[in-house]
């Protein structure tokens, strides 16, 4: 089974026509759980008979909050 979560994190987020970063840039992510590793979260868009696609690496440190959504088979 695959765990789907959405994760709330703030991202780096940089602006050219600012010319500063941007302190809080929240992002929610919507996804399967590929991995949890030791420093990141690995979520994939995509599930294909190949493998995942779509991958979105998370650092854990920036993780505001997570919510299961459910599995699939």
């Amino acid at each position: 089974m695959n765990e789907m979560v959405a994760v709330t994190w703030t991202d780096a987020y940089f602006s050219w026509e600012e010319q500063e970063p941007v302190e809080d840039y929240p992002i929610t992510t919507v996804g399967f759980v590929v991995q949890r590793g030791s420093r990141f979260l690995h979520l994939a868009a995509e599930r294909m008979p190949s493998g995942w696609r779509a991958v979105t690496s998370i650092p854990l440190v920036l993780i505001e909050n997570e919510y299961t959504l459910g599995r699939t088979p």
